[in-house]
């Protein structure tokens, strides 16, 4: 009887290689990486042992007999297509692992997962998923002893290392940036001293403050809440904390420039039939329709921006115009024809403008900050912080911590440990599971450094 545990991985980038390059240290695992196009499968496949590349299409039918024919799926493709492999990992009853966060529609599967006694494992990259690890153990650790958490704030910024973050925005990207870009705009909600905040995505780049970092003043960066982080007060089990934020590091120049830009249009997702019907339209042009200005020449646009955007100082001004010149949307130049979404234009415009270089590198930067108020009536300060920087030459930072949680999930489910084979919808916020997966992060060398002070965490909604 063969003792090989099959994985199935699906997607074909740089976080899959580092999945399999974990995964195959157990001499005993069998990987297939799959991808649309199978000279990417193969370029992944080909690096390791005991791994075979395939051609397939997530959309197939031939998605249910491929997941069929191995114990563990991983679906590291984009998290529209999770529900349909989630799915086929119920219909064959096999065990289903992604780094995404948890939608909606993964949770409408989590009573037939349970029915089949399937495991479908969700958010185990870097943040979502180290992230939570280490927050449930220390909370865990702080309970145990009689404490109690009061605040509770954690940033994570995937970011180009500092002497790369060499444009107006201070942002690279390895692909389209829209979605990137557009989540800067989606609403965020957190409690603060007890109180609910509610920003509107409108109003989520003005949210941004600066930070204090624990470790090192050399970044500027700053913060604005992600999301809702509400139920992590269930989810960590902190009913007594006032404070619960999550959200994203940036470095300073680009909230303003996202703002601006948010402002003046360009970041509009709705067709625009008159970008369609022009012809011959430069950027400029765009730019005056979207200000309603009589004139497209820089001096007009510019000084209608001014008007427009209250800039905090005239330095800040002068600095997000030059961001705009160097974008280009005051050229004479012509706009890309059959374009009728401007967010689309300009996505396309930043990706050959913020597309990285040999050499360059990236940063991944999480800090975790705990209010503690301890036994003996005392109060302190924990602050954890994860600095990783890419190899230019092997893998970044990014693909390297996101591929290497989400390989140690997998492999605890091939060795059959108990916390991780919970069927039904699975996020690492058990005590349990996240100990498991703490031993395995530790040699790794992948856990946060700590500090304890007596400071206060940031405000995110003080001036």
């Amino acid at each position: 009887m063969s003792l090989a545990k099959k994985v199935l991985v699906l997607g074909a980038g740089s976080i899959s290689s580092q999945v399999v390059e974990y995964l195959v240290r157990d001499a005993q695992t069998r990987i297939t990486v799959a991808c649309r196009t199978l000279s990417s499968a193969t370029a992944v496949a080909s690096k390791f042992p005991r791994v075979t590349a395939l051609a397939l299409d997530a959309t197939s039918a031939e998605l249910n007999d491929h997941v069929a024919a191995h114990d563990v799926v991983v679906s590291l493709i984009p998290p529209v297509y999770h529900p349909a492999i989630a799915k086929a990992a119920i219909k064959a009853k096999k065990n289903f692992i992604c780094t995404s966060y948890t939608t909606p529609e993964m949770l409408k599967l989590g009573f037939d997962a349970t029915q089949a006694g399937v495991t479908l494992m969700t958010e185990v990259g870097v943040a979502p998923g180290l992230d939570h690890v280490y927050t449930v153990k220390t909370i865990g650790d702080v309970h145990s002893s009689g404490g109690k958490i009061s605040s509770f704030t954690s940033f994570v910024g995937g970011l180009p290392a500092l002497e790369c973050s060499d444009n107006p925005l201070r942002m690279k990207f390895s692909w389209n940036p829209k979605n990137t870009i557009l989540s800067q705009m989606k609403p965020a909600s957190f409690l603060e001293d007890g109180h609910l905040i509610e920003v509107a995505g409108k109003d989520l780049m003005d949210s941004a403050k600066p930070i204090a970092l624990s470790n090192n003043s050399r970044y500027d960066f700053m913060c604005f809440g992600t999301g809702s982080s509400v139920p992590l007060r269930e989810h960590y089990n902190i009913p007594e904390a006032s404070t619960i934020i999550r959200g994203t590091l940036r470095y300073k120049e680009n909230p303003i420039m996202i703002s601006t830009l948010m402002k003046l249009g360009w970041l509009d997702a709705s067709e625009q039939g008159w970008l369609r019907a022009e012809v011959s339209l430069t950027w400029a042009k765009v730019t005056q329709h979207l200000l309603g200005a009589d004139d497209s020449d820089e001096d007009t646009l510019v000084n209608m921006i001014k008007q427009r955007i209250r800039f905090r100082s005239d330095e800040q001004g002068e600095q997000v115009i030059h961001g705009l010149r160097w974008i280009g949307i005051f050229s004479a130049d012509q706009v890309p024809p059959r374009t009728s979404i401007l967010v689309d234009l300009l996505s396309s415009r930043l990706e050959e403008l913020c597309s990285w270089h040999p050499g360059e590198r990236d940063l991944l930067f999480l800090q975790i900050c705990f209010v503690i108020d301890l036994a003996n009536g005392k109060r302190k300060r924990k602050t954890a912080t994860l600095e990783l920087l890419g190899d230019p030459d092997g893998y970044s930072a990014m693909a390297r911590s996101t591929g290497t949680v989400c390989g140690i999930a997998v492999q605890l489910m091939l060795e059959a440990h108990e916390p991780i084979l919970k069927p039904g919808i699975l996020r690492p916020y058990a005590p349990e599971l996240c100990a498991l997966m703490l031993v395995r992060l530790k040699e790794e060398n992948l856990l946060p450094v700590e500090l304890d002070t007596d400071a206060y965490p940031y405000s995110l909604s003080s001036v």
